[in-house]
């Protein structure tokens, strides 16, 4: 199984802040590596791969996934009273 670095995930982490950072809560800013620990637990807990010291082993159905782009709608602002 190919193994991705924690140095790795922390600098695509960051690089994702930067670039969906409006999706993203306040809190995700302020601590960008709970953001990582958050979502390699989320992937171990679907299976797509196994934390190990150091980084995570990716399991082969993430394969499917590879180059895949999320895009994030604006957010529609709405009139207000005051």
């Amino acid at each position: 199984m190919p193994f991705v670095t924690d140095s790795f995930l922390r600098t695509a982490v960051g690089e994702i802040l930067q670039r969906y950072g409006t999706a993203f809560g306040a809190q995700w800013h302020a601590d960008p590596d709970r953001l990582r620990v958050e979502a390699v637990a989320l992937l171990e807990r679907f299976g797509a791969v196994t934390a190990v010291p150091g980084g995570m082993l990716v399991r082969p159905l993430v394969g499917r996934y590879r180059h895949t782009v999320a895009t994030v709608k604006p957010r529609v602002t709405t009139e207000t009273l005051f």
